[in-house]
């Protein structure tokens, strides 16, 4: 409405005599240089305020309630005059007084929006993109601790596992030098000229390591030929994900055909390839190829997509189909997964989400004022250059092909809406097959959505089917 209005315009709005001026919930103030019998001057720019200082209460208003409301621009000010009825003009258009408020209310979040979107989108940044958003000199001497302590109380009043800022460096050293063992290792470069670290680890490596380490696999069991193979054989133990009975672990059962495919994970964004390594010594003991990447560190929506495909297309260049490539992730890092397999999905790709939320937006609204607030101002400061992360708009775009889609989900998440899965069901319709495997309950566990559900063999017995 105030798009239309010039500098010498008017619209006449219409109230009921039995409003009350305080209801209007506006400033007043009578510019000396405006005044005119009968008219009464509302400021409502929050860019400049008209001269003079004069103040009126509703009980001294000069012309009666019920009149008409007549807005005029003056520069930089929006003015709303109560006026007296000689002012109501036929000539002069007539609008509704709720929806005038309405439309004065999405103007001034409009302003808001754009004043606190970059400091918004700063906190947003580091509660979506986590370490990956602490990289500069400031954030790591200011921003990390306090941003630490602040969800660390939060999880300790959920119940949940309070998060370290310590990261033993010569642990993870030791991990990487225990999974190259298994893999390829290769540095690619994406479209605009990143290098990513990128593995592919194969599973005839990881049989040939146990026989090289004195071992032996028996169906679901991997045992040592003799005592002395048992101190090369336990160092199994660092997947941290096979159950240890004596001198012998107990691993998922090889999948027919696994050997054939490849699943690609995109994990969370500011997490490191080797802090996944029970996936990776699931699905190596089960049969599959797995291939994993770290993110760049710029943040960036095109940017993350950008990696994600490269990685894809790398695998199309070890001679995978798309059929045979799964994509696999979960919480923040099935925004990714769905932009391959929206991309991919008429080449058969399909594609596994562990605890997906909807989009960032639905998540964010989820939250307690006012981290809901801060989330949906600032997320403009994320959402740009024309990309998103919204997974059921994605998906309502596919036609019907052969990629599956498989959620893995709780009932009892409360980081997502409870209708996710229905919502995803809808979103993807007729594209193609659609599965959900639901998590056994757990009274123990206060949020399965920080917990990993492939770590129970029922649920990774599901998902390897699936898979194969």
């Amino acid at each position: 409405m105030l798009d239309r209005i010039t500098h010498h315009s008017s619209l006449v709005l219409p109230i009921p005599r039995s409003v009350r001026f305080c209801e209007f919930g506006l400033a007043t103030t009578l510019p000396n240089r405006s005044l005119q019998a009968g008219s009464l001057v509302l400021t409502c720019s929050a860019l400049r305020r008209p001269p003079g200082p004069s103040r009126v209460s509703a009980a001294s208003l000069p012309c009666p309630l019920g009149a008409g409301i007549v807005v005029r621009n003056a520069g930089a000010s929006i003015w709303l005059c109560l006026a007296e009825s000689k002012f109501t003009k036929p000539s002069c258009a007539r609008y509704n007084f709720p929806e005038s408020i309405e439309k004065l209310k999405e103007t001034l979040f409009w302003i808001l929006k754009k004043i606190f979107e970059v400091p918004a989108g700063y906190f947003l940044k580091i509660s979506v993109f986590q370490n990956a958003a602490l990289q500069g000199c400031f954030s790591q001497t200011f921003v990390r601790p306090i941003a630490l302590m602040v969800v660390n109380l939060w999880k300790r009043s959920q119940g949940i596992p309070q998060q370290s800022d310590v990261i033993d460096q010569a642990r993870l050293d030791r991990t990487e030098a225990f999974l190259k063992e298994f893999s390829e290792v290769r540095t690619l470069r994406t479209p605009d000229g990143i290098d990513l670290a990128w593995r592919l680890y194969r599973p005839e490596k990881f049989q040939r390591w146990i026989e090289a380490s004195g071992g032996i696999r028996q169906g679901e069991w991997i045992v040592p030929r003799n005592l002395e193979s048992w101190e090369r054989l336990k160092r199994l133990s660092e997947f941290k994900c096979f159950e240890q009975r004596g001198q012998s672990f107990r691993v998922p059962a090889p999948v027919r055909g696994a050997q054939n495919q490849v699943v690609l994970h995109c994990h969370s964004f500011g997490r490191l390839m080797a802090m996944d390594k029970p996936y990776i010594g699931q699905h190596l003991a089960a049969g599959f190829n797995f291939a994993q990447f770290d993110w760049r560190d710029e943040i960036s929506i095109k940017g993350y997509f950008q990696d994600a495909e490269t990685c894809y297309q790398e695998l199309l260049r070890q001679g995978f189909r798309g059929s045979q490539i799964k994509v696999m992730a979960s919480c923040r890092g099935t925004f990714p997964a769905v932009y391959l397999k929206a991309r991919h999905h008429a080449e058969g790709v399909d594609c596994v989400l562990i605890h997906p939320p909807p989009s960032l937006s639905q998540v964010i609204a989820m939250n307690t004022p006012p981290a809901n607030w801060i989330g949906l101002i600032g997320i403009g400061a994320i959402e740009k250059e024309g990309e998103h992360f919204d997974s059921i708009q994605r998906l309502q775009s596919l036609a019907p092909g052969t990629g599956r889609l498989c959620l893995i989900m709780s009932e009892r998440d409360k980081m997502i809406p409870q209708d996710t899965a229905q919502q995803f069901a809808n979103a993807y319709g007729n594209a193609g097959p659609f599965h959900v495997i639901w998590e056994p309950k757990d009274e123990m566990v206060s949020d399965p959505h920080f917990e990993d559900p492939l770590r129970l063999p029922a649920v990774f017995q599901q998902y390897a089917a699936f898979l194969g």
